[in-house]
């Protein structure tokens, strides 16, 4: 579900303040008592985004009594999803189970309107589950209201679409949509060769981001650069895409990560937004424990794999 918030006056509450990087382990210590599994990685690489670029951030903690009972993590959208007016996307608001129920969650709701108002925003918005009874109910509370677009979503791994199991289809020769170009001659035809889909995909450049704001300003009617010129310095290093090497479905995160393999075009990469550090491994020097998702772990060892067999590598 998404959900969207106008801005609005506040309130009295619990104290909040902006969250800081020595708020780490309370911050780990409350997600893991929620959700029963410890996800260090990823709030470490969202407060270090927040200290680098904190004009796209708003993060606050909540204290009862000097104590940290809870945390809001915010990011501010620029011109994701085609938007033209800027928005803040409330990511993680968590509360400690012993102090739920005291009004600290609102509190940090209220600090999170509070900054938007400050940086002149006047939306704020997040996405929940419908079967998350519990977080629907506090969205409700908090004044929250359906946003007008949703997420649908579809299960990669058990889908009939592309399998052995999905069912043919048989159209008959008089339904059949007419063409011109008959791909199956064996004769050479460059006329029928153009018309093929022959798209060459490579990794976006710095000197693509003209082409890329005019595609946009077309599509949108709207001028994007600073946007888009935001999210392409993001990936700080050109590579020159490949074949793909791994095709992973992240169940709990409802997510599908693709995998390409790919040869850094220049020698200069940097640390961008989603990340701590960035180097350079041999494959024995690769810090296995350090990788933050399993994901990237499984491509990467299917890649050593593949090279050592001789395969693509």
């Amino acid at each position: 579900m998404n959900a969207r918030k106008t801005a609005s006056a506040k309130t009295r509450g619990p104290v909040t303040r902006p969250l800081t990087a020595g708020d780490l382990d309370a911050v780990v210590n409350i997600d893991t008592a929620l959700n029963g599994r410890a996800r260090r990685g990823y709030h470490e690489r969202r407060l270090a985004a927040a200290k680098r670029a904190p004009k796209l951030h708003a993060q606050f903690a909540v204290e009862e009594g000097g104590r940290f009972t809870g945390y809001v993590l915010g990011k501010v959208l620029e011109g994701e999803f085609g938007r033209t007016q800027p928005a803040i996307r409330l990511e993680v608001i968590a509360v400690s189970p012993d102090s739920q129920g005291h009004g600290d969650g609102l509190a940090l709701c209220e600090a999170l309107e509070a900054e938007a108002r400050r940086r002149g925003i006047l939306e704020l918005r997040t996405g929940a589950s419908w079967r998350d009874a519990r977080m629907l109910r506090f969205l409700d509370h908090a004044g929250w209201s359906l946003g007008s677009n949703h997420v649908i979503d579809c299960l990669v791994a058990d889908a009939k679409l592309g399998s052995s199991t999905e069912e043919t289809v048989v159209v008959e020769a008089h339904e059949r949509p007419a063409d011109q170009n008959d791909y199956g001659l064996s004769a050479a035809n460059d006329f029928d060769a153009l018309a093929r889909d022959l798209a060459d995909v490579r990794s976006l450049a710095t000197e693509d981001l003209e082409a890329v704001v005019r595609i946009d300003r077309r599509l949108t009617g709207h001028d994007r650069s600073a946007y888009m010129k935001h999210k392409l310095e993001e990936a700080l290093a050109e590579v020159e895409i490949g074949s793909p090497l791994a095709i992973v479905h992240v169940l709990h995160a409802h997510q599908v990560h693709v995998m390409f393999r790919a040869r850094l075009a220049k020698p200069r990469f940097g640390v961008g937004e989603e990340s701590l550090e960035v180097e350079l491994y041999r494959p024995e020097e690769i810090p296995w424990p350090e990788i933050a998702f399993p994901s990237v772990q499984f491509a990467l060892e299917r890649y050593l794999d593949d090279r050592q067999a001789g395969r693509e590598g």
